[in-house]
């Protein structure tokens, strides 16, 4: 297996290959470092021109199946925004839990009748509600320490059903 380097590549929309300049190749099992003589190298890569300047804000607008499609070609191209995508995945189906989730909060403490008032169970309930706010921080947080994205999305929502199973059992029926 190896890696090729080089200082600037130009795509040619005549023949569709990107030419390396000024390349080397690194063999990554030997870990050894040699030229192939020449400064240019024709190569096939799987990224054509208009895959660099995608905006990461189009995400959004993008289908399930064309989220899975689009991160499948980034593990092939070996992206650096691979993180961002596979966030956005596991986003999809972790914010809708955690609608859930504060919804059986909210129902588990407005079912309690406490004397002197329902304050202290909306604030309890204000409390709680930061949950919206916690999932940036921990998704910036464990991504920063290489954690899988699945498990920064998700920590939030195992956290809160934590809370949310207590709440509940506590809950008059």
């Amino acid at each position: 297996m190896s890696k090729l380097y080089s200082s600037s590549a130009i795509y040619d929309t005549t023949i569709h290959k990107w030419s390396a300049i000024n390349y080397y190749i690194r063999d990554l099992e030997e870990m050894k470092r040699y030229s192939q003589g020449a400064n240019k190298l024709n190569t096939t890569l799987i990224i054509e021109p208009k895959d660099l300047s995608r905006d990461p804000g189009f995400v959004g607008t993008m289908t399930y199946r064309e989220l899975e499609d689009y991160i499948s070609l980034l593990q092939l191209q070996g992206s650096d925004e691979l993180k961002l995508f596979l966030i956005e995945k596991h986003r999809r189906f972790a914010n809708p839990f955690a609608v859930f989730l504060l919804t059986l909060i909210g129902v588990s403490l407005s079912s309690k009748k406490v004397r002197g008032g329902i304050g202290m169970n909306i604030g309890i309930g204000l409390i709680l509600s930061f949950h919206i706010f916690y999932f940036p921080v921990c998704i910036t947080i464990l991504t920063q320490r290489n954690s899988g994205p699945m498990l920064a999305m998700w920590i939030p929502n195992i956290l809160y059903s934590i809370i949310a199973l207590v709440l509940y059992k506590m809950a008059p029926k």
